[in-house]
């Protein structure tokens, strides 16, 4: 692939491509969360903010140390958090414009889907590296992380497989996706 060949499209409720390049420029989009009038989109190292009405891109957010941004949720306050999978660490965007790492913990087991409802955030954990050589796994529990104290605690029991997805479903319960099962867990 080519840098800056990847896109957002605009596709109608009942299927039909409306814009195959409503929002073009980018490389390999990953999670969205949309407000009002924006729409952030994860892209590899840079939070893309564009504005939902244009497709046209605002702005583009990154820091140093980035690695591998991957999913994006927004707080009521207007907060956007995207999860760093690789470097296991949450990053926001605040709305005074600054961007920083918010979190940084093997705790969050390398964090890929995020969910923010009232002050807690959902995290879809990809997971650990367990064991050496072949023996070595990576496994992730569903987690939660109260916003204002930072307190990373585990819904699952156990390890559900690389977690990907979260979504809220039926106001009590939550879908999650799990990347190397080919599951989504209820």
């Amino acid at each position: 692939r080519e840098k800056g060949d990847g896109s957002i499209a605009k596709i109608s409720l009942d299927g039909k491509i409306i814009d195959s390049a409503f929002i073009s420029g980018i490389n390999d989009p990953k999670g969205i969360a949309i407000t009002d009038d924006k729409l952030y989109v994860s892209d590899v190292t840079d939070l893309v903010e564009a504005d939902l009405n244009t497709g046209k891109i605002i702005k583009k957010y990154t820091t140093e140390g980035v690695q591998f941004l991957n999913d994006v949720a927004i707080g009521n306050d207007g907060t956007v958090y995207v999860s760093d999978t690789f470097k296991s660490s949450i990053y926001i965007l605040k709305a005074d414009g600054l961007f920083l790492e918010w979190i940084a913990s093997e705790d969050l087991e390398h964090p890929n889907g995020l969910l923010k409802i009232e002050n807690e955030i959902y995290i879809s954990a990809w997971g650990n590296v367990v064991g050496e050589g072949e023996m070595r796994r990576q496994s992730g529990y569903f987690l939660k992380m109260n916003s204002d104290t930072k307190e990373i605690s585990k819904i699952s029991k156990d390890t559900l497989g690389n977690l990907n997805g979260v979504q809220l479903y039926e106001k009590e319960h939550m879908i999650i996706s799990a990347w190397n099962t080919g599951k989504i867990l209820k």
